[in-house]
């Protein structure tokens, strides 16, 4: 029985060693996972601003739940685009991480950035060859980490991320393409929103103020997606408002020529108007600094009681409604406004008031108003004056394409001078020039005051200053060749002198010591080398007049004397024209006359005089004759008219002379001959 036993458990035993045998060749274990080694090749763009040459990017290896790999390659940026590539590179997934650390091109400033800013970019590098390294790809990152690491895929993580960085700016897109497949350098919706939000979060922001402002906006959305911090939404919009879509254009246009790159920069700006219109976030108010403020009103000086005002503008010269009046307090043209608060530091000033007419000598019948747009930033004194007045709305055209408002005052000012044949590379800014200081810089000013305001009145002085505005003001060039004639018209009869002499007596009635600056070679410039004809005469003498032959004619010398032969004193004056003749003799007759006697004579001396008809007299004043000094004076009484007068010569030479326009000394001059 024990055999038996024995026996059985012998068996028993075998049975199950054979058992647990079979049973270990069918247990299986999970193998080992070896990641799959790919080699690839990498181009890229990495843009804020295009990132500038010299730049670096390191490609980060990445398992496929994105955790690193601890392999890295590093390539730099070789061109001021911000293009980088890698070639045959060994990849561990499909999956890589992107930095992109360096200097770049600040799209809002138009500068060079002053330190190094960090981009990432997470990326599938399935079927891709090109990804780039952008803001948006930066944004989005702690985000698609998050939701992977909350069973999203990849791809799934990419898209919801996108979408509600997006939706921080008020843009919906559903057919977005990937972020790092976007360039600010090429056509194309998707590459506007990209441009738009890369030069909202630049705003005015440092590199440190950016690189902060985008790891806090990171950091808010990681958990949830949404943008909840409202300082952060304030900075944005408050951002936004202040950006000048056509200036960040033309700043990148200007920096691809530059650079010899080619580029084609989308439509963005419609992006952020968009955001402006529709976002809930709440912008901050302007930041106000208070300023004193000083200066001239000047065509000739404005009169004391005349106003100015100064409008608060904006960065982008918009108004802000706010605005501050002061009277001119002398007869110098002399304002001041003390602590008025500004929210730029941008300002526009109206002068509207009579002021001294520097071309006739006399107070100005009607008001007249000038404009001034100025910087006031290491400014006190502030002067509106013709320059200022005419250079306003070319400068506000300039900087709605893209010119920064220095840039635009340079370059209206020099279209200006261009229209008068000066040319003056170091000329002070139009609100620094005074007229009643010496040096060229206002010399120029008080030359084109005096050909601007000719012998016209105030509402024609007015038309034509607005008329040559709108001329130059989309290309700087006065294109009307009427108005050019305007100019030179009343250019060629001003009197240098007789302005000079009616500013300094001007200025000294009024107490003021003033040094006046050379003008007359400005004028004068202008008369030699204008290429503007000269279409009328503001004073002509026609050959003949009502009577015969005119003696004011400007050819002719010679002339018929005689009681039978009437002569005509004739001219016609334009609107605002002033003339007066001066009629000398210069020839004396000799007359023997024999005594009673017979053995005496008398010789008598009797220079050859002239005789008026009487009745024929039409628009002249006639003075007395004066019989020791042989001459007589004619003045025109209405301008706008003709005049003439029926005059009757002895044989004899006179010397005709020809004040026009008030002028104090003859401004033409001529010797007849009657036989």
């Amino acid at each position: 029985m024990k055999k038996l036993y024995g026996f059985l458990s012998v068996i028993v035993m075998f049975a199950m060693i054979l058992l647990m045998t079979n049973c270990a060749k069918e247990v299986t274990t999970d193998p080992i996972v070896t990641p799959i080694i790919k080699t690839h090749s990498i181009v890229g763009t990495v843009q804020k601003g295009p990132f500038v040459s010299g730049s670096y990017v390191t490609v980060f290896d990445l398992l496929a739940d994105l955790s690193a790999t601890g392999k890295s390659y590093n390539a730099p940026i070789s061109d001021n685009k911000g293009t980088f590539e890698l070639n045959n590179i060994t990849l561990s997934s499909n999956y890589i991480s992107l930095k992109a650390d360096g200097y770049y091109f600040n799209e809002v400033s138009g500068l060079k950035s002053a330190a190094q800013i960090t981009l990432y970019a997470l990326s599938d590098t399935t079927a891709k060859s090109v990804i780039n390294v952008n803001v948006l790809t930066h944004l989005e990152k702690a985000r698609v980490e998050y939701l992977m690491k909350n069973a999203k895929t990849f791809t799934e993580s990419k898209l919801q991320a996108q979408k509600e960085i997006l939706a921080i700016f008020n843009i919906e897109k559903s057919d977005m393409e990937t972020s790092e497949n976007l360039n600010i350098s090429e056509t194309g919706d998707d590459n506007g929103i990209l441009l738009a939000i890369s030069a909202i979060v630049q705003g005015t922001h440092t590199e440190s103020e950016l690189t902060e402002l985008l790891s806090n906006i990171s950091i808010d959305l990681k958990e949830d997606g949404i943008l909840n911090n409202q300082t952060l939404g304030t900075d944005l919009i408050t951002q936004a408002i202040g950006l000048d879509t056509v200036l960040i254009k033309n700043n990148l246009v200007k920096r691809y020529i530059h650079e010899g790159l080619e580029s084609s920069i989308p439509d963005f700006g419609k992006y952020i108007v968009l955001f402006i219109s529709k976002t809930k976030f709440v912008a901050t108010p302007p930041v106000v600094t208070t300023k004193n403020i000083v200066g001239y009103a000047q065509k000739g000086p404005f009169i004391n009681g005349s106003s100015v005002t100064v409008f608060d503008l904006l960065a982008d010269l918009s108004a802000t409604g706010k605005s501050y009046n002061s009277q001119i307090t002398d007869n110098k043209g002399t304002f001041q406004l003390n602590n008025i608060a500004l929210s730029s530091n941008y300002i526009n000033l109206r002068a509207d008031g009579f002021y001294f007419n520097e071309v006739s000598g006399q107070q100005s019948a009607a008001q007249i108003t000038l404009y001034a747009l100025s910087a006031i930033e290491g400014k006190t004194d502030i002067n509106v004056n013709i320059l200022t007045h005419l250079e306003k709305a070319r400068v506000e055209y300039l900087i709605k394409n893209g010119k920064s408002f220095a840039e635009s005052k340079m370059q209206a000012q020099k279209e200006i001078l261009a229209i008068f044949n000066i040319e003056k590379s170091d000329i002070q800014s139009s609100e620094n020039l005074n007229i009643s200081e010496s040096g060229d810089d206002n010399g120029i000013l008080l030359a084109i005051s005096a050909i601007m305001q000719g012998y016209r009145s105030e509402s024609e002085m007015t038309e034509l200053l607005s008329n040559i505005s709108n001329d130059i003001k989309e290309d700087g060039i006065l294109n009307s060749a009427a108005l050019g004639s305007a100019l030179i018209n009343h250019a060629t009869i001003l009197d240098a002198a007789s302005i000079k002499s009616n500013l300094t007596k001007r200025y000294s009635d009024i107490g003021a010591t003033v040094i006046l600056p050379d003008f007359g070679k400005y004028i004068a410039n202008f008369i030699s080398k204008t290429q503007f004809v000269v279409t009328q005469s503001l004073i002509t003498y026609p050959l003949t007049g009502l009577y015969g032959a005119n003696i004011l004619a400007l050819s002719t010398t010679n002339y018929s004397a005689g009681m039978s032969v009437a002569i005509s004193l004739a001219a016609k004056l334009a609107k605002g024209a002033v003339l007066k003749i001066k009629i000398t003799s210069l020839s004396g007759d000799t007359t023997t006359i024999n005594s009673t006697d017979t053995t005496q004579t008398q010789i008598i001396v009797r220079k050859a005089t002239w005789g008026i008809r009487l009745g024929s007299s039409i628009n002249w004043s006639i003075s007395n004759f004066d019989f020791t000094n042989y001459y007589q004076t004619f003045t025109a009484i209405e301008s706008d008219k003709s005049c003439d007068l029926n005059l009757i010569f002895e044989k004899g030479t006179f010397k005709i002379d020809y004040f026009e326009m008030n002028s104090t000394v003859p401004t033409r001059t001529k010797t007849i001959t009657c036989n």
